[in-house]
Parts: C-alpha cells; sequence; structure tokens
C-alpha cells in the first residue's frame, strides 16, 4: 500500500477519536442553563428552588457573608488580595460593581435567586447591584480587620435606592406609550 493512503486513514482515525472525545467532554463540561421564566409565577417558582440550593450550574454558593468572604478567601490569589487591600476606600464602591461585584452577581444568582441573595435580602439589601456592593465593601473591611457597621451599610443602601427610586419617579420617564384608535360608529 502506499504509505501516503496509510498515514491519511491514521490521521483520519486521529481525527475522529479526537473528535469523539470533544463530543464527550463538551457534553459532560457544558453547563445546562434554563429557559428563561414565562410569567410571574414561573418565576416566583425558579426562585423559590434556586434559594434553596447550595450549588447554581456547577458553582458553590456562600449560604452568609462569612461564607462569602471564605469563598473569596479561596478564589482570590495573594497578590490581588494585596492589591485589593491597599485601594482607597473611595475606589471599592466603584470597583464593587463593575469588576468584582459583577463576578458575584452573574456567578451568584443574585438576579435569578439564590441562597445568599436571598440571606441579603433579609438583611435588608434588596437589589443585586447593592449586594454586590454590600459584599465587596464588605471583604474590604473584613481584610484590614475594619468594623463591619453591616446595619450602617444597610440603611445607607437603602437610602441611596429609595432616592434613585424617587428621582425616577419624580423625572416621570415614559416607559412606552401606545395611541388608541377609537372605533367608528
Amino acid at each position: 500500500m502506499n504509505i501516503f493512503v496509510v498515514q491519511f486513514k491514521k490521521m483520519t482515525r486521529f481525527f475522529y477519536f479526537f473528535l469523539l472525545i470533544m463530543l464527550v467532554h463538551n457534553n459532560v463540561t457544558a453547563q445546562k442553563f434554563e429557559a428563561p421564566p414565562n410569567n410571574q409565577a414561573e418565576y416566583e417558582a425558579n426562585y423559590k428552588k434556586r434559594i434553596l440550593l447550595d450549588t447554581l450550574a456547577g458553582i458553590y454558593i456562600p449560604k452568609d457573608t462569612k461564607d462569602a468572604f471564605a469563598q473569596l478567601n479561596k478564589k482570590i490569589d495573594a497578590k490581588s488580595k494585596e492589591k485589593f487591600i491597599h485601594t482607597s476606600p473611595d475606589t471599592i464602591a466603584t470597583f464593587a460593581v463593575k469588576s468584582l461585584g459583577s463576578w458575584m452577581i452573574r456567578n451568584w444568582g443574585f438576579y435569578e435567586g439564590s441562597r445568599l441573595g436571598e440571606f441579603l435580602r433579609k438583611k435588608g439589601v434588596y437589589h443585586p447591584e447593592d449586594q454586590a456592593a454590600f459584599l465587596v465593601i464588605g471583604y474590604y473591611r473584613f481584610l484590614n480587620n475594619l468594623p463591619m457597621e453591616e446595619e450602617k451599610r444597610i440603611n445607607e443602601f437603602q437610602k441611596k435606592r429609595k432616592a434613585a427610586v424617587d428621582a425616577k419617579k419624580r423625572k416621570g420617564e415614559v416607559i412606552s406609550s401606545e395611541k388608541i384608535q377609537k372605533p367608528k360608529q
């Protein structure tokens, strides 16, 4: 047999073997995403299920702030942690929503519901962005051995969120409008 034919057959077998491995690996490691709820009842049913789970989409969900800080300690390398510790307190609030906070919102399921999000809601921190900021600021305070001042921070978040809602109401932003024609008589 021609050497090129033999080489081609070997390469073809290797290609099929590689393809099989990739397909099996992809099916095993791919996250399973649920379809979004169709109505409020479905959303609430999903939310009630999710807040009882300790893992969502293969990601461990902390049960409270202490557990969240322990998880962050495991996930953040020493160099990044050192940089975070030496960041100015004013920068931390901005950092909260833009980077680490975004990661928390997405991976710890604050919008769709999670046990950590529910824990924070019960404490009085309701909006997902506020929950992330609350945790980032708390983690910063934890790493710098500063008092947590949770009640003070919760009150600040509630006041800030209420002011934002009130300002939006005063502005009177129209979400949608439509013109309804009267039927001809």
